[in-house]
């Protein structure tokens, strides 16, 4: 019979050096600071040593690190008989081994490296199942959430002659060219001009692969999400508001302007694609060591949701509400919380509708090169919304007046 191991304490390191240990006492979760060189934390800092959680409750900043959906049920069915899993557990086990900033339980791997694969691997499969592959491999090493199948690999760019970090995405039959969907919802973002990370699609569209993009150098860069930053759950994803996200931007970032600029084009950006899974995980921030160049992190996990569910909401509040609000309040929120001048908020609405044109010429090559795409990818544009209303149009010719009426007067004086 297999031994039960109940994990009460690990040691927690950053980018490989110990700051501190993270224990466990009845309900009560308790991390402390051991002469620590930064922070494991934003909402952690190192001026109070000790951190206790709620009972029962492990720190947001450390459930940020659990696996979710089916990398979980894969860790669970392998190692169910050997520990306990709650979540020290599992923290226990994919701990040590994650590719990340953090690591738990000790300072290196304790398993054997794990063979180098090549992206062209990952973009060429060799076999249907490759994906499960992929799961039977790398699943101790993908300390990555969401509930979406995913893993994390280390992969050699044949090209830079470099070792990538790639997180690499597949879906179920629930979800059909999920892959495909999101690729081509990242192409209408990177075209809009949103900070998005490097990522590719398989040949076979089976999946979705993305650079890391919390690496510098040789250095893991500090990466929480908008879960860990506000002190909520991993299961609270969808409670709070956007309002919550660019207050958290104003406050926490060096170039708060820039990030909020961003932050309002992902909303317009999820508007125009009909993306109603952008929670509190799918935004965060990005940091070097003690929270210093402090920035939004680039936009991803970006899909058309109502593809798969027709009648799928916004996954967060604006101005109290949750619904595909009317341009009027995009507008409120760009001038009254972002503080962006109505020139700028224009020139953000033609920078996302442009992207989502230029998205769109592209899958209408890509059906022509693959019919077997044609179906959902007509599904799919059905859903794209090409601008918010006829009536923009007049409040940009109204705007533009107003300019040209100010130039004047300034001429005249």
């Amino acid at each position: 019979m297999a031994q039960d191991t109940d994990i009460r304490q690990l040691d927690v390191y950053t980018n490989g050096i110990k700051q501190g240990v993270l224990s466990k006492d009845g309900l009560i979760y308790d991390f402390t600071y051991q002469t620590p060189s930064e922070l494991v934390s934003l909402i952690m800092p190192t001026n109070k040593l000790n951190w206790r959680s709620l009972p029962g409750v492990l720190h947001p900043s450390f459930q940020m690190n659990l696996p979710e959906g089916a990398l979980k049920d894969k860790i669970k069915e392998h190692f169910g008989k050997v520990t306990t899993m709650d979540d020290m557990g599992l923290l226990g086990l994919v701990g040590p081994h994650m590719l990340g900033r953090i690591k738990f339980g000790s300072q290196k791997s304790t398993g054997p490296r794990n063979k180098q694969i090549e992206i062209s691997e990952l973009l060429n499969p060799a076999e249907a199942d490759y994906f499960e592959a992929l799961m039977e491999t790398y699943a101790l090493k993908s300390g990555i959430s969401g509930v979406q199948p995913k893993v994390l690999i280390e992969a050699m760019d044949r090209h830079t002659l470099k070792l990538e970090n790639l997180i690499v995405k597949a879906w179920t039959e629930e979800y059909p060219e999920l892959a495909a969907n999101e690729y081509f919802c990242m192409r209408a973002c990177l075209h809009a001009g949103l900070d998005v990370p490097a990522f590719y699609m398989s040949n076979d569209r089976k999946m979705f692969i993305m650079k890391r993009f919390d690496i510098h150098e040789d250095r893991y860069l500090g990466f929480e999400d908008m879960c860990s930053i506000l002190s909520k759950g991993t299961d609270a994803k969808y409670e709070g508001s956007y309002e919550d996200i660019a207050k958290v931007l104003k406050n926490g970032v060096a170039d708060s302007s820039e990030s909020l600029e961003q932050l309002l084009k992902a909303l317009i950006m999820n508007h125009l694609l009909r993306n109603g899974d952008a929670h509190l995980k799918n935004f965060g921030l990005v940091y070097e060591g003690n929270g210093e160049k402090c920035r939004m992190a680039p936009i991803y996990d970006v899909v058309t949701t109502t593809v798969y569910k027709p009648k799928d909401v916004p996954a967060l509040k604006l101005s109290g509400g949750r619904k595909w609000w009317v341009e009027k309040t995009y507008s409120n929120f760009a001038k009254m919380t972002c503080k962006i001048s109505d020139k700028r908020y224009y020139e953000i609405i033609d920078e996302c509708e442009s992207g989502v044109a230029k998205a769109k010429e592209e899958i209408d090559e890509f059906k022509k090169e693959h019919p077997d795409f044609s179906t959902f990818a007509d599904k799919l544009l059905e859903q794209w919304q090409e601008c918010f209303s006829s009536q923009l149009g007049l409040k940009k010719a109204v705007c533009e007046l107003e300019k040209m009426n100010q130039h004047q007067k300034q001429n005249n004086e």
